[in-house]
Parts: C-alpha cells; sequence; structure tokens
C-alpha cells in the first residue's frame, strides 16, 4: 500500500533468509520506493506511446532493485554475498509470475543481482567526498 506498505513473505522461508528479505523491502519503504514506483506507473500510463517512458521505468525500477541488495550489503557486511545471493536464487527458482504486476516490486533479472552484488565493493573514501563536493 502507498500509506501503511506491508511485507509479505513466504513460510518456507529460513531465519536467515526473512532477515535479508525484510532488510531489503524495508529499504524500499524507507527510501519511498513504493510512492516514486506509483508516481512512475502513472506517468507510464499517460505517456504510454513513449518508448522512453517505458525504458526509463523499467531502468528505475531496476536500480531501486540492486541500490537495495547494495543497502543490505554494505548493512550486514560483504561476508553474506553469498548466503544472499542464495536467497535471490532460491526465491526466483520458486517464484510466480510476478511481471504481470506493474507496481510490485518483482524479483526479476536476478541473474544481473546476483552479479552485482557479488561485484559490489564498498566506494572509496574520497570517492565519497568528491561526489558530496559536486
Amino acid at each position: 500500500g502507498l500509506i501503511q506498505p506491508k511485507i509479505y513473505l513466504p513460510s518456507s522461508l529460513s531465519e536467515r533468509e526473512k532477515e535479508y528479505i525484510v532488510l531489503h523491502e524495508r529499504t524500499h519503504i524507507k527510501r519511498f520506493d513504493h510512492v516514486i514506483r506509483f508516481v512512475s506507473f502513472l506517468a507510464l500510463c499517460i505517456y504510454w506511446f513513449n518508448p522512453l517512458a517505458w525504458i526509463a521505468f523499467w531502468l528505475s525500477g531496476k536500480d531501486m532493485e540492486m541500490s537495495c541488495d547494495e543497502s543490505v550489503i554494505y548493512q550486514l557486511g560483504h561476508g553474506v554475498k553469498k548466503d544472499y545471493s542464495q536467497s535471490l536464487l532460491n526465491l526466483a527458482t520458486g517464484r510466480r509470475n510476478l511481471e504481470l504486476i506493474p507496481l510490485a516490486f518483482g524479483e526479476r533479472e536476478t541473474k544481473e543481482r546476483i552479479k552485482n552484488i557479488i561485484s559490489f565493493k564498498q566506494p572509496k573514501f574520497y570517492i565519497l567526498i568528491v561526489s558530496v563536493i559536486i
């Protein structure tokens, strides 16, 4: 929901997987991704004929997912990359077809997300300083 978002989890998850998924989804909620996704979908409904609107909608969803994955790795440490990636893979193999729900944060592009998790490195301090200055 837009006002009081809730997180629903499959009952078959282990405690460790629940921790990863809840942290990931709470990051979405904290960043208001559900509101941004809704507004983006409304814009897509208005500009349905524009291929750039479709590309922007797809890329923004992909960026949101990868950013939340990186946040989980950052918060829990780099030692959880393997377990977190395995959790994503387990969810992807047992999932239903979420592509039919455009506002849901689907678990699409699992391969790309896992590659991003494995290659994720914490930014160097000087890069953060330069980014803040710019």
